[in-house]
């Protein structure tokens, strides 16, 4: 059992949650359009729908992952309906309670949304059978990490047909079992719950590595987690998915991570389009965690417009060094695969070309086209040597 039964879970809507929730609802607008192109249908599977609803701290409701995901189903559907385009939407909920709350909130919205009560393990041969081979976003948000054992997500990971990922994963539960284990990375038998608990993480892991990354005492937490998402992308998305990536969803700047939102794609277009998402949210982020009561006027708008100008030119900086290290000439295409990894969720895609064109106009790095041209991925840039 989850320390938090889900029926209360859904009863609290936590500070950064908002952080999903738009970044859910971005991506999904997005995504629609640029997969609906091709296709002319489209689905989102949620297999752990929850409530539909939180509690919010003013006493009103919170829309859940559920609705927004219907309503972006309703408005994509009425905007192409005259080209025979439509997205529908598959809801899963174990809980009794909650499924019943789902129904409700999701009433509305009518055949635009399906909605299943039970293990979502169960429903998988009817949801595989509604979605075909047609582009589909899956999403995995549990409480906890059994439900979602790599065993019990392969039928929907390693479906035919296009498929990008969503998944909500929490380490806190590695951090505790590690209590409960042997320097060996063997159960404690002195902990009744230690067997079953190891057993379950071998089993969302795929692999039994995660033990020995747990039991080194020479790993910070923020290693650790780096490592166990390591061994995710390897040994449960695998090769399946080319683009595989993870943001750390924190209650405030500089605060350790609540947990990981987990995106995987085979396209590289959904990669940037998930960190365009992300970038969005980091100012935000910001603004709530400088937010105070009794501020002077204008002094957090001043403060996120100086930190968005700090990341800025950061990334400058981090382009003239690529280049430094790549000998001096790189192509622009390479330049941004090197500098994503570094600066994922935190630069727009369209920065990279506006700071390169900025640093030729500075006479920092010389390009093969006229300076205001658009940059070509294969253009070659180089750095000034003046």
């Amino acid at each position: 059992m989850p320390a938090t039964p889900p029926t209360k879970f859904f009863a609290t809507y936590r500070g950064w949650q908002w952080i999903k929730h738009q970044i859910l609802s971005e991506y999904i607008t997005r995504w629609a359009r640029m997969v609906g192109s091709f296709a002319p249908k489209i689905h989102i599977v949620d297999t752990f729908a929850g409530a539909g609803h939180y509690d919010g701290p003013d006493g009103g409701k919170v829309q859940g992952s559920p609705i927004i995901e219907a309503r972006a189903c309703q408005v994509y559907n009425g905007q192409f309906s005259q080209h025979s385009r439509t997205m529908d939407l598959f809801c899963i909920e174990a809980d009794q309670e909650n499924f019943r709350k789902l129904g409700e909130a999701l009433n509305p919205f009518g055949s635009v949304v399906q909605i299943r009560g039970g293990d979502y393990f169960i429903h998988i041969p009817e949801v595989l059978k509604d979605i075909k081979a047609d582009p589909t976003l899956v999403l995995f948000d549990p409480m906890g990490l059994k439900p979602i054992t790599a065993d019990r997500c392969r039928p929907l990971l390693a479906r035919a047909g296009k498929t990008d990922v969503f998944v909500v994963v929490d380490f806190q539960i590695v951090h505790r079992t590690s209590g409960q284990m042997l320097p060996n990375g063997n159960p404690n038998p002195t902990h009744k719950t230690a067997a079953a608990l190891v057993a379950n993480l071998d089993g969302f892991f795929n692999t039994t590595a995660w033990r020995s990354i747990a039991m080194n005492s020479k790993h910070t937490t923020a290693d650790r987690e780096r490592l166990y998402l390591d061994l995710y992308f390897r040994h449960v998305l695998g090769e399946s998915y080319k683009f595989q990536c993870a943001y750390a969803v924190r209650a405030r700047v500089g605060a350790p991570p609540e947990y990981w939102i987990v995106n995987a794609s085979n396209n590289v277009r959904a990669l940037w389009l998930m960190n365009d998402c992300l970038a969005s949210v980091d100012p935000k982020l910001m603004e709530k965690t400088i937010t105070a009561p009794n501020q002077l006027t204008g002094f957090v708008d001043a403060a996120v417009e100086a930190y968005r100008s700090d990341v800025e030119s950061e990334f400058e900086a981090a382009m003239i060094a690529t280049l430094h290290k790549a000998g001096g000439t790189l192509s622009f295409a390479k330049a941004s695969d090197a500098l994503l990894a570094q600066f994922f969720g935190r630069v727009h895609e369209p920065a990279y070309a506006r700071v390169a064109k900025r640093l030729v106009k500075n006479g920092r790095l010389s390009r093969q086209q006229r300076p205001a041209a658009k940059l070509d991925p294969t253009e070659i840039l180089s750095l000034s040597t003046t």
